[in-house]
């Protein structure tokens, strides 16, 4: 079942920061930090089911789904809990223009413990990603939507964005 999230707050820290600090963050550099504090925070999700065993990964490694020329890859942004904000958008960008320029080795697309989608730039709402075997799961991130909600008995409108888990039953 598809998650909703209320992202009204989160588009005003992300215009904050870069008011004070000139760092231009994403939203999905923002999910990315959440994720990797996560995966931190639950091991499990951090895993692989192999064969009969649960492997648990000391590192996160998270695979960021990228639309190019060529079809989808998924290049690694590796040690993701590591990185300060400022420093994982960076590294993001490098990334991305990386595999759109195919410039990526074939390290850069292996390795990952979990992955992204974020399809939220193409105005899709919904959407379930298919996992990347061996991980654990991939969260699927949707376009943020201008949605009435009740906010402490007031209807006002608000910034919601769906998210979407998948992930390997024998491991959650």
């Amino acid at each position: 079942e598809d998650i909703k999230a209320d992202m009204t707050r989160l588009l005003e820290l992300k215009q904050s920061i870069f008011e004070e600090s000139g760092v231009k963050a994403s939203v999905n550099d923002f999910i990315i930090k959440a994720a990797a504090i996560a995966l931190k925070k639950h091991p499990r999700m951090n895993s692989v089911f192999d064969t009969d065993a649960l492997i648990f990964k000391n590192e996160v490694h998270i695979g960021m789904a990228v639309a190019t020329e060529r079809g989808l890859l998924v290049p690694v942004l590796r040690n993701a809990d590591s990185f300060t904000l400022s420093a994982l958008s960076e590294k993001t960008k490098e990334i991305i223009q990386k595999a759109r320029d195919s410039k990526l080795s074939p390290d850069e697309l292996t390795g990952s413990t979990f992955s992204i989608s974020n399809v939220g730039m193409y105005g899709i709402t919904s959407f379930t990603p298919i996992i990347n075997p061996p991980e654990a799961g991939i969260l699927g991130v949707c376009a943020i939507e201008k949605l009435p909600r009740f906010v402490n008995g007031s209807l006002v409108e608000r910034s919601i964005m769906t998210l979407s888990l998948s992930f390997d039953h024998r491991v959650v």
